[in-house]
C-alpha cells in the first residue's frame, strides 16, 4: 500500500479546479504539520505497526455510536432538544444482546483486504526521439488496427488505452438488436473501468 500510494502521488493527474485544490490544502492545515500539507493523507512515510494494531482492536461494537434519523418519535424515551438546529432527539444505550450479536458476526466478506497485486515497480520511460504530432499505425489487419500516439510532451510512466470495437451492420438490423448492442457496450465499459485491486 505504501508503494502504491507513492506511485499515485508521484504521477497524479492535475486537479480539475485550482481553487478547489487550494481549499483542500487549507483544510488540511489544522490536521497535519506544515511540511506535510501536500503529502498528508496520501503518503505513508513510516508504518507504525503498534498504532495500527491499537486502532484495529478499537474497531469493536462496544466503541461505536449509532445514529437513527426518523420522523417517528420513539415513545417512552426522554426527549431532548437541539436549540441551534431546532430538532428533538433521544439518547439510549445499545442493548447488550445486540452488541454481543454484532461482536460475534462471522462472514467471509468481513476480512482484511488482500495485498494490492498491481503495484508498478519499473517506472523507467522508453526512449523516444521527439514527441509525435500524429498517431502512427503499427498494426493493421482485418480484425485489428493498432495505433501509437507517443509519449506526449510531458513524459510520465502512464498509458491511456482507447478501444473501439466494430460490428457488422446486421447487428443493428432491428430496434431490439440496437438496444442490446448499446447495453452490451455499456456493460463492457463498466467492467473495464472497475478497479483492478
Amino acid at each position: 500500500m505504501k508503494s502504491l500510494n507513492q506511485v499515485m502521488f508521484d504521477y497524479q493527474d492535475r486537479s480539475g479546479s485550482d481553487s478547489g485544490f487550494v481549499t483542500s490544502l487549507a483544510g488540511s492545515l489544522p490536521k497535519v504539520q506544515f511540511r506535510d500539507v501536500l503529502t498528508g493523507g496520501v503518503l505513508i512515510d513510516t508504518v507504525n505497526v503498534s498504532l495500527t494494531q491499537k486502532l484495529m482492536e478499537a474497531i469493536h461494537p462496544q466503541n461505536m455510536n449509532v445514529a437513527l434519523v426518523t420522523n417517528n418519535l420513539v415513545e417512552g424515551l426522554e426527549q431532548k432538544h437541539e436549540k441551534y438546529y431546532d430538532f428533538n432527539y433521544t439518547e439510549e444505550a445499545l442493548p447488550a444482546a445486540q452488541l454481543l450479536r454484532w461482536a460475534s458476526v462471522a462472514s467471509p466478506e468481513l476480512r482484511v483486504p488482500p495485498r494490492p497485486q498491481y503495484v508498478p515497480q519499473r517506472l523507467a520511460l522508453i526512449e523516444e526521439d521527439k514527441p509525435q504530432i500524429r498517431p502512427k499505425k503499427i498494426q493493421d489487419t482485418s480484425s485489428l488496427q493498432l495505433w501509437w500516439l507517443g509519449l506526449g510532451g510531458f513524459q510520465i510512466p502512464k498509458a491511456q488505452v482507447q478501444i473501439k470495437v466494430k460490428h457488422p451492420r446486421s447487428v443493428l438490423a432491428s430496434p431490439a438488436r440496437a438496444v442490446l448492442s448499446a447495453m452490451h457496450a455499456r456493460l463492457v465499459n463498466l467492467v473495464l473501468e472497475e478497479p483492478s485491486d
